[in-house]
């Protein structure tokens, strides 16, 4: 039984996964040594943990996550150090089309409150669609919808969340991609909490973002323009190859004038790493991170 569509990818929180994710969101987080171990339950489930220290004050965390299916339904189960979350895909019925219909609730740990959901998957031909009705912190109620239309190479999606307690819009995101051989092109807004424009004071108008992506054989290069809410902007380029089995990424912050780098491969059959770092280009000096010189971040994982 493979992944439910109400987790793959979670409902409404994301865009999907497209290249420009790949260069430009990815593997750049530093400051961690983490530890990931995956493997295969015996009811065709799939249990994971994953543990972080972090390398300034030597803090540890810890998180485990375990889906498998039972009879018609599929259980997912996580647990983090600030929240413990609970989903139940119950399979596929028919309400005018064929749609999942699930439930999940997340209790938080260090409060006496819980998020409930419940909500329905629709997974057509050209067109997946979530909708959810949210009871959050058991202080309000949201109604959320995330739709994604495919039209031969061009994708539309819509990311929409409305306040039915005060009845307000609370977000209004979206994305247009046009996807050829060789380039991708992307427009996407993702709501801002605060907008200094006060037409859209509701839900705030958000950052823009503008990307490009280039395939040249195993190479990819992108670009990335940026407005923040209108009252900055931001522009990034980055590049991303394969040599010797290894996974190479970088980007370039033109603003911030900071080099982020990725390096991703196999130590053995058994284990595979991520190393990442971050380096200043403007001749400032590295502001490192515990006993390193540079900011980086150390993943090593597993399959058992």
């Amino acid at each position: 039984m493979s992944t439910p569509p109400s987790l793959n990818p979670s409902p409404l929180t994301s865009f999907g996964t497209h290249t420009y994710g790949k260069l430009f969101s990815d593997d750049y987080s530093t400051g961690k040594a983490t530890l990931k171990a995956k493997g295969q339950t015996g009811n065709k489930g799939e249990a994971s943990y994953k543990a972080s220290l972090n390398l300034k004050d030597l803090s540890p965390q810890q998180e485990t996550k375990f889906h498998f299916p039972y009879k018609t339904a599929y259980l997912w189960f996580a647990t983090r150090p600030e929240e413990t979350k609970v989903h139940v895909d119950f399979g596929e019925f028919e309400l005018v089309k064929k749609q999942n219909l699930f439930a999940n609730a997340t209790f938080y740990n260090n409060e006496n409150r819980t998020t409930f959901r419940v909500g329905s998957v629709y997974n057509g031909k050209s067109c997946l669609s979530h909708t959810r009705l949210e009871w959050r912190r058991q202080e309000a109620f949201y109604l959320l919808e995330r739709t994604q239309i495919l039209r031969g190479n061009n994708t539309f999606t819509f990311v929409d969340e409305f306040n039915l307690s005060n009845q307000t819009i609370s977000k209004f995101d979206f994305l247009f991609a046009r996807k050829e051989q060789d380039f991708d092109a992307y427009l996407r807004h993702e709501t801002a909490t605060k907008s200094p424009v006060p037409l859209f004071a509701g839900f705030g108008l958000g950052n823009f973002y503008l990307d490009l992506i280039y395939r040249y054989q195993k190479h990819q290069f992108g670009l990335q323009l940026t407005t923040f809410a209108g009252a900055d902007y931001g522009a990034s380029i980055a590049a991303a190859t394969r040599q010797q089995d290894v996974d190479i990424k970088a980007r370039l912050n033109l603003f911030t004038q900071n080099l982020s780098l990725s390096f991703k491969g196999k130590i053995n059959s058994v284990f595979g790493y991520l190393l990442t770092a971050q380096v200043p280009v403007n001749g400032q000096k590295p502001k490192g991170v515990g006993i390193f010189p540079l900011p980086i971040g150390f993943t090593l994982e597993t399959t058992i």
